[in-house]
This record gives C-alpha cells, structure tokens and sequence, in this order.
C-alpha cells in the first residue's frame, strides 16, 4: 500500500490552502474533492458586494454558513440579503435599509456602518440589545434621536471596541448616570449633544470608560478647550491599563505631554500626527525618559519641529519600537547614526531623501539598516507632495529617492521575510524582471505594491504589473494605500480577531 502524500493530510493542505491567493482559491477547488473541503470554507469566510444593480449571488445562499465576515456596498432599494447564521463581521455602506439587513444578522460580534441618517427607528437599538455577542461597533456620521438615547447607551455599556465620529446623541445636553466598564479601545471624534451637536461629550464619556487601553481622540474646535482635563485624567491614572492614546488635529501643550507620559503605565503608543510644534527639544526631552516603553510613534503629518537627529535618536534609543512614522529625513544621518534597536519593528513609514553625489554610498548603508528589521511586515519609503506641505531646505536639502534595484543593494532585503506592503510614492523606480523576480523569490508574503514599477518604461511597467497580479499582488500605479489597507496600530487594528 503506497504511504499517502503530505497534502492529502487535510491539517497540511490548510496550511498550504492559507498561502495560495484568494484569485487563485477558486481553480484549487476544483483539483478534488478533499481540495474542495478545504478551499470553499476559505473563499467563503470574507465576502463584498455592491447591491447597488444585483442582489447577493445565488451561491452566497448556499454557502451562507461559511460566510463570518460580509460587506456590503451601496443599496438603493430593498432587496432580500440571507441571514449567515456565522457572520462574525458586517460592515455596511450607505444603506437605508440598515435596520432589516443587520438585526437579520443576529450572531455578529463586530457592526460597522456610515451615514445613518436619517435616525433609524428605535427597533434597531432595542433589537441589538438582543445581541449578546456584539462586541465592537463603528459609526460615522450617525444622529441619535432623543427616544433612543436609552437603548443605545445601554448598549454601550456591554461594548469592547467602539468608535464615535460626528456623532450627535440626543438633545438633553448630557449623559445618563452610567460607566461602561468593557469599553476598552475607544476612537472618539466630535461626540457632542443638543438640538445642533452643540455640547461636547468627548470627555466626559471617556471618563466612563475606567478600562481603557487604547484611546484615540480627534479634538473639534469645540472641543480643544477639554485637552488638559483630558491629559490632566491621564496624569492622575484614571485609566490605570491605557497604553496607547492619539490626539489629532490639534496642538499639544507641553504641560499636556507631560501628563501623558507620566500617566501611562505600560507600553507607550502615541499618534501625534497633525499636531504642529510637537517636537520641540523640550518635548522630545520629556519623552527621552520613556524611550524604553514607546511602542508606536506617529508624526507623519506634524511640521518641521521633528527633525532628522530626532528621528534618528528613536530608531537608536526605543527597543520596543513597533511602527514608526515621520517625515522626510536625511538618508545619510540614518544610514551613518547608530545602528537600530529597535529590532520589533513591524511599520516603518519614512521618506528617505539621498544626495545625488553619495547615493551609491549611503544607499547600501541604508540597505543594512532595514535588513536588520526581520518582523517588518509594512515598509513606506514615500515620495509625494503632501496637503499643507511645503519644501523645507533645514529639513533635507536632498531629493533623489532610494532605488529599489539589485545592483544598489536590493538584495540585502531578502531578511525582510515577513513584508506585506511595499509603498514608493512617486519615486521613479527603474526594475526590470531581475527585480520582480527577486521579489517573488524572498518577499512571498507580499501582498500590495503602491508606485509605479518602471517609470521610464511604460510597457515594462505594465509587464511586469501583470507578472506581480499573476502571483496574486496587487499594485498601485501611484500613492494610493488607505487607511484600511495599512497595518492598524489604532483602533480597529484587530477587526480581524471577530471573524477567526
């Protein structure tokens, strides 16, 4: 009797199913039976749609229980959606029938939607009270009539994760006398009450959430009044397991950094970005004392005040670094500085600008440096106009971008094992099929290119795009990854976690 070969062991062939690409799922399905048992269950855990001109494919029906995770596009008009008794995850566009597709979704755990207006009937609310596995729910752009306040709040009260933005919740102009103590990953934009929103509540809801790990705060105009009680409530520990918090769009006094840093206990993970003058030398010397506990760093969009010694100073001095961004900065400071230690890195959002003269010194340098970063998994070398930003000559005077070939180093990132997402910008990269082919070989977990491939040949580039989409990796012509496609060290960062 011949022994039996590893992929008709189902356990190894999942394994290998979990590499193939979801385009390629489809033909593996059809090799045999036991691929088959194997392959639909993984076509089928995450499905999209657009409801907008078709209702769900027919199969969808079939296969409703295998559906965990489902979203869904524009719907125009009323049209029949199965109920997935599995469905982990439902994310909704704009959609007036909002209350019919979700309460006939009874077992999710996690709820995203935008634009509910207008206000929903209270049966929607009531009826998620009956959901006893939500656990995570996200709202944009969503108005709370004063007669469902109630049931929404006390829904709140059994929430892990959730996320307010432009959010108006009745008129009475306060809050019910209650905590929510499971709340504890919070992104909070512009909660506010009153017959116009007019009355913040960001703060004071956040008061009553005493588990907070993880607070992401985007200040309003209205609202910027409330930042040192905020900080001043972090300062004094009321949230004795918060380890990460983002304030954005607004300035942060130094008194208010301060009462950051010595109120967070673990772990230090700050979103700074947006923020003007944030890193002068007397805030870059209150954080000096934390080095050793930052985690996520983020000041890709605040001005001049950050600069190349500071960003350089990070890299060297935080090992428990695990995403770093900033702005553009001196490739050869970086590359001749101290080496890294910060060996966890896992995002690095940098704009490496090189001096035309030195580049084919500094860039291998440059090469070493991130080869040494083995658990990175998202890597953005940008090169783009940003809004707001103007040429700042202190800054960087250099201009030329990292070359992304063989023969300037390329292949001393073959460490880089674990790579998901590479982004260039609009840097005029030159490959050609010795590149990609490279890329293929080492980086297989690759999933997104964003930047052109060959700038100066456009048939190259198309080429070598169709070979990259052959391996199931997809490409971006220029900038253009989103929010949602980046690794999240925010708020919805484990999304994910509902639809295992």
């Amino acid at each position: 009797m011949p022994s039996p070969q590893p992929l008709e062991f189902p356990e190894i062939l999942l394994q290998v199913a979990l590499w193939v690409s979801a385009r390629d799922r489809p033909a593996c399905a059809r090799v045999s039976k036991a691929w088959y048992q194997v392959f639909v269950p993984l076509i089928w855990k995450s499905i999209l749609w657009n409801m907008d001109r078709h209702g769900p494919p027919e199969a969808a029906r079939r296969h409703a229980d295998l559906v965990k995770s489902l979203s869904i596009g524009i719907v125009t008009e009323e049209r029949p959606v199965p109920r997935f008794p599995n469905l982990k995850s439902l994310f909704l566009g704009y959609n007036p029938q909002h209350p019919r597709l979700i309460l006939d979704q009874p077992s999710i755990a996690a709820l995203r939607f935008h634009c509910l207006q207008p206000a929903p009937e209270p049966t929607l609310w009531d009826g998620l009270l009956g959901f006893h596995h939500l656990k995570a729910l996200w709202m944009d752009n969503s108005r709370i009539h004063e007669k469902n306040t109630d049931s929404f709040w006390q829904l709140c009260t059994r929430l892990e994760k959730l996320h307010l933005a432009h959010h108006i919740v009745g008129d009475n102009g306060r809050l019910p006398s209650m905590e929510f103590p499971h709340v504890k990953e919070l992104d909070i934009s512009s909660l506010s009450t009153g017959e116009y929103g007019s009355i913040p509540l960001s703060v004071d809801f956040m008061q009553r959430c005493p588990s907070l790990t993880l607070c992401c705060w985007t200040a309003s105009e209205d609202e910027v009044g409330h930042i040192p009680r905020f900080t001043q409530l972090v300062a004094e520990k009321t949230w004795p397991e918060l380890r990460s918090v983002s304030i954005r769009f607004c300035d942060i006094s130094v008194d208010d950094l301060s009462n950051i840093v010595r109120g967070m206990q673990h772990d230090i993970s700050l979103n700074l970005s947006y923020s003007p003058n944030t890193f002068t030398p007397s805030r870059m010397d209150l954080l000096r004392s934390r080095f050793s506990y930052l985690k996520v760093l983020e000041l890709a969009w605040s001005d001049r005040s950050v600069t190349c010694p500071m960003v350089q100073e990070v890299l060297s001095s935080c090992p428990s670094l695990q995403y770093l961004s900033a702005t553009r900065i001196d490739a050869a400071l970086v590359a001749e500085g101290k080496p890294w230690v910060c060996l966890g890195l896992q995002v690095l959002d940098l704009d490496f600008s090189f001096n035309p003269s030195t580049t084919h010194i500094i860039q291998p340098l440059l090469f070493d440096q991130l080869a040494r970063l083995t658990r990175l998994q998202e890597l953005y070398l940008r090169r783009k106009p940003v809004y707001g930003w103007k040429e700042d000559a202190s800054a960087s005077p250099f201009h030329e971008a990292i070359d992304l070939r063989l023969e300037n180093g390329l292949y001393k990132l073959s460490t880089l094992r674990s790579l998901r997402v590479i982004d260039y910008g609009h840097s005029k990269q030159r490959m050609e099929d010795q590149e990609i082919d490279w890329i293929l070989e080492h980086w297989r977990r690759l999933k997104l290119i964003s930047g052109k491939l060959n700038a100066q040949k456009p048939e190259t580039d198309r080429r070598l795009v169709e070979k990259l989409k052959g391996h199931g990796i997809e490409t971006l012509a220029v900038d253009g990854v989103t929010k949602y496609q980046r690794w999240r060290t925010g708020f919805w960062q484990s999304w994910e976690q509902w639809v295992e």
